[in-house]
C-alpha cells in the first residue's frame, strides 16, 4: 500500500472512530510501526489529526501550521504542480503569487521571465533566485509571522491599486462536494477574495491532501477559478492533474 493510500485510509478511521491506536492501525494496514508513526507526524502537521499517547484522535478544528514547518511536506507534488502552472504565464504579465509552501516553488520556473511579480509573501520573496529578470512589488501591511506574510487593511489597500493579469493562489482545503475552497483565517479570507476580484484570470494550486480538509472560512468556489492544479483528482474542468512525467489537462 503506497503512502498516500495509507495515510488515506488512517484518516478515515480516526474520523469514524474519534480515536485509533497505533497498534489498531498497523493491524488494519497491514503497516510497520514506524511507517504509522510517521504518517501520523506528517498529518499531524498538516492539522488533520492530533496525536496522542498510543494513537491519534480526529482533529474537529483545522490548525494553521507554520509556514517553515510545511515546507517540506508533498514537496514532490508541489514542483510538479508549480512547473505545470509556470507555463502558462507569459512575458511581460503583472503577476500575483499567494502566500503558502505550495506556490513558493514557482519561482524557480519564472527566474528568466521579464514579468512584474507582486506577493505579499516575504517567504516566497527569500525563495527568489538571483537570476530573477522581472520586477517585484511586495505588498506591506501587518506582518503575520507564523505565514510569512503580509495582512490587514493596509495591505488590502495595496492591492486595490493593481490589476493583475494572472494569479496564483493557495488554500488550506477544497470540498468537492459544495465546491468550496477554504482557508483557515479570516483575513486571509478577505484578502484571497479581494486578489480574485482585481484578477483576469486566476488559477488554484493545491496538492490531493487538500481535499481532506475543511475549516470554517470559505472565501471561493472551485467554479471561480479558470484552472486549479493539482497533482492527483477529478478528471474534470477547471482541474487539472499534474505528474511527473505524465502532465496533461483534463478535456
Amino acid at each position: 500500500m503506497i503512502t498516500k493510500e495509507r495515510q488515506t485510509r488512517i484518516l478515515e478511521m480516526v474520523r469514524n472512530q474519534s480515536f485509533v491506536s497505533v497498534k489498531e492501525l498497523m493491524d488494519q494496514l497491514h503497516a510497520s510501526r514506524s511507517s504509522i508513526v510517521r504518517d501520523l507526524i506528517e498529518l499531524e502537521q498538516q492539522g488533520l489529526l492530533v496525536r496522542e499517547r498510543g494513537g491519534a484522535s480526529a482533529n474537529r478544528v483545522y490548525q494553521e501550521i507554520a509556514t517553515e514547518k510545511k515546507a517540506h511536506i508533498h514537496v514532490k507534488e508541489k514542483q510538479c504542480i508549480c512547473a505545470q502552472a509556470a507555463k502558462t504565464i507569459k512575458e511581460n504579465q503583472c503577476i500575483y503569487i499567494d502566500s503558502g509552501t505550495t506556490t513558493s516553488y514557482m519561482v524557480e520556473h519564472i527566474a528568466d521571465k521579464d514579468i512584474l511579480l507582486v506577493t505579499s509573501s516575504t517567504y516566497l520573496i527569500h525563495q527568489l533566485p538571483l537570476t530573477f529578470q522581472g520586477q517585484v512589488f511586495l505588498l506591506g501591511g501587518q506582518y503575520d509571522r507564523r505565514l510569512d506574510t503580509a495582512l490587514g487593511s493596509t495591505t488590502l489597500e495595496m492591492v486595490s491599486h493593481f490589476h493583475f493579469d494572472h494569479s496564483f493562489l493557495s488554500a488550506n482545503g477544497i470540498d468537492l462536494k459544495t465546491k468550496e475552497i477554504y482557508t483557515a483565517n479570516t483575513e486571509l479570507a478577505t484578502f484571497k477574495k479581494a486578489i480574485l476580484k482585481q484578477s483576469t484570470q486566476c488559477d488554484l494550486l493545491a496538492d490531493a491532501s487538500k481535499f481532506e480538509v475543511k475549516t470554517h472560512c470559505t472565501w471561493a468556489y472551485i467554479d471561480d477559478f479558470d484552472t486549479i492544479f493539482v497533482d492527483n483528482g477529478p478528471k474534470y474542468k477547471p482541474f487539472t492533474i499534474c505528474q511527473k512525467g505524465n502532465n496533461y489537462e483534463n478535456k
